[in-house]
């Protein structure tokens, strides 16, 4: 089966968004997406991830993956700087984060 995952973000501090389908084969695919630039970051092999402006500091995120499984997970993270997702936080910073879907 072949997921989508798409969720619109916007930078509360932190710039950076991971993304992550678990359960995914060969494994888990993951993609970060810079909110600030705009840009997309690193994503693993095996993924599609985009990234699109649509105004006010928003941004539509998207990772596409082909599943060898019928479950799964969805995940999003605060990443501080485009690379790690596990950190201590400041307390304050975050994203905000809306519209989140996975579709088959």
């Amino acid at each position: 089966m072949y997921y989508t995952a798409t969720v619109y973000a916007k930078s509360a501090g932190y710039n950076w968004l991971y993304m992550w389908l678990g359960s995914m084969s060969p494994s888990s695919l993951g993609a970060y997406f810079n909110l600030q630039t705009g840009n997309l970051g690193a994503f693993s092999t095996g993924a599609t991830a985009s990234i699109s402006n649509i105004g006010g500091g928003w941004y539509r995120c998207t990772i596409s993956g082909l599943s060898a499984s019928t479950t799964g997970g969805f995940e999003l993270h605060a990443s501080p700087n485009g690379s790690i997702i596990s950190y201590t936080g400041d307390g304050t910073s975050g994203l905000y984060l809306w519209g989140a879907q996975l579709e088959q």
